[in-house]
């Protein structure tokens, strides 16, 4: 029989635990982050969905992407879904419009065995529209509908 400290600890281990979100929801968080709170914020986030990756590759997050998104200031963006196989791939478009005038590009992809859920696989910025959209989309863009 657990003790109620136990059990209250067992229990605050699973509140304290992140929920299992889907990568569409992950992109939507991903963009109300970068607007509302900057950069910084941005690639913690993004560190954090790399849950998988190794500490190394994590790291190099900031320096990579987080280089380029410091270039730039962001009043939002738009979510496309440019693949979706279920349980295998999911790929997505963002758009990032920038204070001002004009918009970035991420390409972000999402991987699984067919059983468990998708992770987190690979971010790719681009500031050229012709150079995001170099590779074929595998499907057109469907817009996910993100809240807010």
């Amino acid at each position: 029989m657990r003790t109620p400290l136990i059990a209250a600890a067992a229990a605050a281990t699973l509140l304290a635990a992140p929920a299992q979100a889907s990568p569409q929801s992950d992109m939507c968080t991903f963009v109300e982050i970068l607007a509302s709170e900057g950069v910084d914020a941005a690639i913690a986030y993004t560190e954090e969905l790399a849950e998988l990756w190794s500490p190394e590759q994590r790291a190099k997050l900031g320096v990579v992407v987080g280089t380029e998104l410091e270039k730039f200031d962001y009043r939002g963006g738009q979510v496309y879904q440019i693949a979706e196989l279920p349980g295998v791939i999911e790929e997505f478009f963002i758009t990032l419009n920038l204070t001002g005038a004009g918009s970035v590009y991420l390409r972000v992809l999402y991987e699984g065995n067919g059983r468990d859920a998708l992770s987190f696989i690979n971010i790719d910025f681009q500031a050229s529209y012709h150079d995001a959209t170099e590779a074929p989309f595998l499907q057109p863009p469907k817009p996910v509908l993100c809240p807010g």
